[in-house]
């Protein structure tokens, strides 16, 4: 009996030891972090990509109405800025891919994460992505009609996407789902 309880005890205390801490975007700069970080341990308005649609809408107060489709895939608009990508033929079992965090969700975020935002240029952001969090898993590159799209990706669920033509520029920052960047190799 005594050995089923130390058992249980050690289970739990290590249990408690190796549990991935979650990180609020919006309260901690988790660039600065000293810690190796992944998408699914973030969290966005108390939501991550770890989470179903259904149970980011309850989180988050949204109904069917704050839902899009869009070809295979639903989008949740949370906020300005805040955005939700999910897959699934029927909204009740779509599956997170991605939360997308573009420019306007800036004044949300902190430090280094919010800096972010900052740069024009790819070649400022990889440069501050490096610093950062090392250098890229994957860099693409498209030019196409006058249209520049680069996508900067990190195997651990990170992927920041700059696109430009004449009339505008486009940030975001997207977690994704540990399947979904495998998918980008």
């Amino acid at each position: 009996m005594k050995k089923l309880v130390l058992g249980l005890l050690l289970l739990v205390f290590f249990g408690f030891v190796f549990a991935e801490e979650k990180y609020e975007i919006t309260e901690v700069d988790i660039f600065s972090l000293k810690k190796h970080i992944n998408s699914e341990s973030i969290t966005v308005r108390g939501v991550s990509v770890t989470n179903t649609l259904q149970e980011m809408m309850q989180i988050l107060g949204k109904t069917d109405a704050d839902l899009k489709k869009k070809g295979k895939h639903w989008w949740l608009n949370v906020e300005p800025g805040f955005k939700v990508r999910a897959v699934g033929r029927k909204k009740k079992k779509a599956k997170v891919q991605a939360i997308v965090l573009l420019k306007e969700f800036k004044g949300n975020l902190h430090g280094k994460v919010a800096h972010f935002f900052n740069f024009e240029k790819i070649s400022d952001m990889v440069l501050h992505l490096t610093g950062c969090l090392g250098k890229p898993d994957k860099m693409d590159e498209l030019n196409y009609a006058g249209i520049e799209l680069n996508g900067i990706i990190y195997w651990n669920g990170f992927k920041f996407t700059r696109l430009s033509n004449k009339e505008q520029l486009i940030i975001t920052m997207e977690l994704i789902t540990i399947k979904e960047i495998l998918k980008e190799k």
